[in-house]
C-alpha cells in the first residue's frame, strides 16, 4: 500500500510542475540597447572601426538586425576633431585622421538618444633583440612520447603599455594567417633582468622533431597594446556567445573600455616585426 501511494505522489508532483510550466520571453530577461563598438587605432594606419548594436538575449542574430548607419561623432585629437562617417555594412571611417605613437585620443559617439565614449594612447615600439625555442618532452599515459616546441622572443618593455606575440605565416601571395600565442603581459610582467620573454610560436603534440628541424624561418610580431586591453584579455571569453567576443546581447562580464551606452573597444596600438631564423 505504501508503495502504491508513493507512486500516485511521485505522478501528482510531475503533473503539478507540467501544469506550472510557462514560455519565457525576451521581456523577462535583462536588456539594455547598446552600441557595440570596435575601433583600434595603429601608428600610421588608417582609423578601423566597426558600430553595431546589441539584441535582445533571445532574439535571432541577422546583420539587419544589428546594423546601424546614423551614430553620429568623431575622435579627437590635439584639439582637432576627427568627424566619423558611415562607410557600408558595419564600417564607419574617418577621414584625414593618422594615428601617431605617443599622442591621445578621445572617442565620442552619438545615436538616438545615446552617447558612448573611450579614451586610448598609441604605445612605443618595442625592439626585438632575442629569439629562441625551447622543446619540451612529454609522456602521454606511458605510452608514447610527443614534443611541444614553444618559439619566444625576449625585449625591454616600454611603461604602460600590454604585449602579445604572434607568427605570421604565408602560404603564397594572397593568403596570409596569423597566429597569436594567446598569453599577453603587461610592462611589470618582466623577468629578473626586467625584459619580457613570450612565446610567438607554439607546435603542441609534435611526434617527429626532425620535421619541424627544417623550418627555421619565422615572422615574428610583437603587439604594444593600451594598457586597458589587458583587462579585456582576460576577460575576453566571458560573454555570452562562444564564437563572438562582441556579443550581441551585451551581457556577460568582459571587461571594455567604452563607457556610457555602449560596449567594445576603443584601443590604440603599434607593431614590431621581425623575420627571425632558428
Amino acid at each position: 500500500m505504501n508503495n502504491i501511494l508513493k507512486v500516485l505522489l511521485f505522478f501528482i508532483i510531475i503533473i503539478t510542475f507540467i501544469g506550472c510550466e510557462e514560455t519565457i520571453d525576451d521581456m523577462q530577461l535583462p536588456y539594455v540597447e547598446q552600441m557595440v563598438v570596435r575601433c583600434t587605432l595603429e601608428d600610421g594606419m588608417p582609423v578601423k572601426m566597426t558600430i553595431t548594436k546589441t539584441l535582445p538575449p533571445l532574439e535571432e542574430l541577422t546583420f539587419d538586425k544589428i546594423q546601424i548607419n546614423d551614430v553620429t561623432g568623431y575622435i579627437e585629437c590635439d584639439g582637432i576633431r576627427y568627424p566619423i562617417q558611415y562607410s557600408d555594412g558595419f564600417n564607419y571611417k574617418v577621414n584625414d585622421l593618422i594615428p601617431e605613437i605617443g599622442k591621445e585620443y578621445s572617442l565620442v559617439l552619438n545615436w538616438r538618444d545615446k552617447q558612448a565614449h573611450a579614451k586610448t594612447r598609441i604605445p612605443d615600439r618595442i625592439t626585438i633583440d632575442t629569439a629562441y625555442k625551447i622543446l619540451t618532452k612529454k609522456n602521454v599515459y606511458g605510452l608514447y612520447y610527443t614534443w611541444n616546441i614553444i618559439y619566444y622572443v625576449e625585449f625591454s618593455p616600454n611603461q604602460n603599455s600590454v604585449y602579445t606575440a604572434l607568427n605570421t605565416q604565408s602560404y603564397n601571395e594572397q593568403d596570409t594567417v596569423n597566429i597569436y600565442s594567446n598569453v599577453a603581459k603587461r610592462s611589470m610582467d618582466t623577468n629578473s633582468y626586467g625584459r619580457i620573454v613570450i612565446p610567438f610560436f607554439i607546435y603542441e603534440w609534435v611526434y617527429d622533431t626532425s620535421l619541424y628541424s627544417q623550418v627555421n624561418e619565422y615572422n615574428a610580431a610583437v603587439e604594444a597594446y593600451d594598457t586597458p586591453f589587458y583587462d579585456y584579455f582576460l576577460t575576453r571569453y566571458k560573454g555570452d556567445s562562444p564564437t563572438d567576443i562582441f556579443s550581441t546581447t551585451g551581457q556577460g562580464n568582459v571587461h571594455w573600455n567604452i563607457q556610457g551606452d555602449g560596449i567594445g573597444l576603443f584601443l590604440g596600438f603599434s607593431s614590431t616585426k621581425k623575420h627571425i631564423t632558428l
